[in-house]
């Protein structure tokens, strides 16, 4: 029987991350880096409806989905409208290596937690942004998703159709 042992020797042991990410890609990446041994601290919002795992986020399978993508995570529920939640997710960076997210290019910049001004609270960071059409040019600011990606890109014309 081989000895297990709580996360010694993993690659990201002593690695914090503050994780804004949802839905699916931001979720899951930062699971990686949990599982990886990073401590990762899942920022939430009380004021916003949970769209982790679509309409049946509430159900036992969109649950159950919430749970698996945030497993080996702490969390914390921020209310960032408010000054008082920016100043505390302020005082999270400063004590974080690493800043994941996943909006659109407007969000992060809304809240002043874009990377020019994050880098000011800790010179080091490292910030992992994951917005569907980058932080740059006409689409910046649009919301996306994986499938949205997929046919906006031609990669679901490359699966085919079923009458060929």
């Amino acid at each position: 029987m081989v000895e297990q042992t709580a996360n010694t020797g993993l690659a990201l042991r002593g690695i914090r991350v503050l994780d804004f990410t949802w839905i699916h890609a931001g979720p899951s990446a930062t699971r990686i880096l949990s599982d990886q041994g990073a401590q990762v601290i899942k920022v939430e919002s009380n004021q916003a409806l949970s769209v982790v795992g679509g309409p049946a986020s509430n159900t036992a399978r969109g649950l159950g989905q919430r749970h698996n993508w945030n497993a080996g995570k702490s969390s914390i529920s921020i209310n960032m409208k408010t000054d008082a939640g920016k100043d505390l997710a302020r005082r999270l960076v400063s004590v974080s290596d690493v800043v994941a997210e996943n909006f659109s290019g407007r969000v992060m910049p809304g809240w002043g937690m874009d990377y020019e001004s994050i880098r000011k609270i800790r010179p080091d960071i490292i910030m992992l942004s994951m917005s569907g059409f980058g932080r740059t040019g006409p689409w910046k600011d649009k919301v996306s998703y994986g499938q949205t990606l997929q046919a906006w890109s031609g990669f679901t014309d490359l699966t085919g159709f079923p009458d060929s």
